[in-house]
């Protein structure tokens, strides 16, 4: 699966324990996705901040991709 993201949060969970995940065309704020994570706990990992072309390979995976929302309008104060 490929994809382009913007400004998004994405969450990979991967029961497989096989995911590969490419972010070569792509930068993001912060990740745990080379932090060594266990291959006994069906794994997750997330990019915070992603922007740019994703690939994703993988044969059991649970993708969540969310764009940060800004909010259309603006609450002042009235006196």
């Amino acid at each position: 699966m490929s994809f382009t993201a913007s400004n998004a949060t994405l969450v990979i969970k991967d029961m497989e324990g096989d995911a590969q995940v490419n972010t070569e065309g792509a930068k993001y704020e912060c990740s745990n996705a080379k932090t060594g994570n266990s291959d006994v706990d069906n794994r997750a990992f997330v990019y915070h901040n992603l922007t740019g072309d994703v690939t994703i390979e993988g044969k059991r995976l649970l993708l969540h991709c969310m764009e940060r929302i800004y909010p259309l309008i603006s609450i002042e104060q009235v006196m």
